[in-house]
């Protein structure tokens, strides 16, 4: 019989919890490869509150709460304040918090899929892996495009797939901060190269580098979203910003999403979503995030860590590990790590390639144990892989 078929007394039960929280954070003192921001974000006078009600965002997220226990409101001034970072007017664009950025992609891709039923959805081999899936739930034929070496799509095989499918449109996923190099897509070339298919919808996955890329330096900004000729964008709300819910936003041209009736439940309205419930938790601790930082703290909380991934590609590079980053990314890829420096700092290696991501919690003095934990492992002769 499972173990949970039987009660557990509560002090049993919340020791196990106690010391799974123990364990994580233990683990996240350390995460450096991979894309969350682990600092944290809620005290517990906070958390005892929010953590005894139910919060619940029911239906479309521009209607009235029938129920009287949801954060809408909150959920839409962050909808705002991203379609503004985007290159959009709030006024004209559609948004939710989905439940994460692989969600909001394949919302996206339904939006492309409405407006172009027999267009092929084109994506790179250095897409998110959860791409090819939303793509056959989608029921949608796929291209896959390969990637240049540093991760960028090739927009000249794309231009050659097209060609090869003239007059059935194009749905594209543009990646804006790929897993392993953070490269972002060039958007504007895309739509270029892409026009031979005819009609298209341009998807951006902004999850982690959709932000770094609205906040960082001039000379290091790139066209990411609606700026770059984007119908649709998702941006991770755990990612970047460090919300202790895995969440995402969902963003979209307001011409292009066609609501459908909500149950009599919830009031005769059109909501536009893909599901009834999301979380109206995760959507006022990220409003609390937002709030608290303002447009200056986010700017600052980039640069930041811009600065922490150059002071990481400099020291790494001093140690013969051919550290590289594309401008304006806090992504360092370097040669792969020890198996021991890999499995504490929690580094993955892909196609020869291993990375850190210098998301806020990210410090120099995490990198430089790091490096530190590379010269020990290098003088003990330990193995590269």
């Amino acid at each position: 019989m499972p173990r949970l078929a039987h009660a557990t007394a509560s002090q049993a039960v919340d020791a196990e919890i106690l010391r799974l929280a123990a364990e994580v954070s233990d683990t996240q003192q350390r995460l450096l490869g991979f894309p969350a921001n682990a600092a944290p974000q809620v005290d517990d006078e906070l958390a005892a509150p929010l953590l005894n009600m139910l919060l619940n965002n029911i239906g479309d997220p521009r209607t009235p709460d029938p129920y009287g226990m949801g954060s809408k409101d909150f959920e839409q001034e962050v909808v705002e304040l991203l379609a503004w970072l985007a290159g959009a007017h709030p006024d004209d664009t559609y948004g939710y918090l989905a439940p994460s950025s692989s969600y909001g992609i394949g919302h996206g891709l339904k939006l492309g899929r409405d407006r172009l039923p027999h267009a092929p959805v084109y994506y790179s081999s250095a897409a998110h892996y959860a791409v090819p899936r939303q793509i056959d739930l989608l029921r949608m034929d796929a291209v896959q495009v390969p990637a240049l070496p540093d991760g960028r799509m090739d927009t000249i095989a794309l231009e050659r797939a097209c060609k090869a499918r003239p007059g059935r449109g194009a749905v594209v996923l543009a990646t804006i901060g790929t897993t392993m190099t953070g490269a972002i897509d060039p958007l504007p070339e895309i739509r270029r190269a892409a026009s031979p298919a005819g009609p298209m919808h341009l998807h951006a996955d902004g999850a982690l580098g959709g932000l770094v890329a609205a906040l960082a330096p001039p000379s290091e900004r790139h066209p990411w979203a609606f700026d770059g000729g984007a119908d649709s964008v998702t941006v991770s709300g755990h990612k970047f910003l460090g919300c202790p819910i895995p969440c995402a936003i969902l963003l979209a041209r307001k011409e292009l999403v066609r609501p459908a009736q909500q149950g009599q439940y919830v009031g005769r309205h059109q909501d536009g979503t893909l599901a009834c419930s999301r979380s109206g938790l995760a959507a006022l601790l990220l409003w609390r995030t937002l709030a608290r930082l303002g447009l200056g703290g986010m700017e600052k909380q980039v640069l930041s860590c811009l600065e922490v991934a150059d002071y990481a590609q400099q020291r790494l590079t001093e140690l013969g590990l051919h550290a590289w980053r594309h401008p304006g990314s806090i992504t360092v890829v370097l040669d792969p790590p020890p198996p021991e420096v890999r499995a504490r700092f929690s580094i993955p290696v892909e196609d020869g390639i291993a990375h850190i991501i210098a998301v806020p919690h990210v410090t120099p003095d995490l990198v430089d144990e790091f490096c530190d934990a590379q010269q020990t492992a290098k003088a003990q002769g330990s193995p590269l892989s």
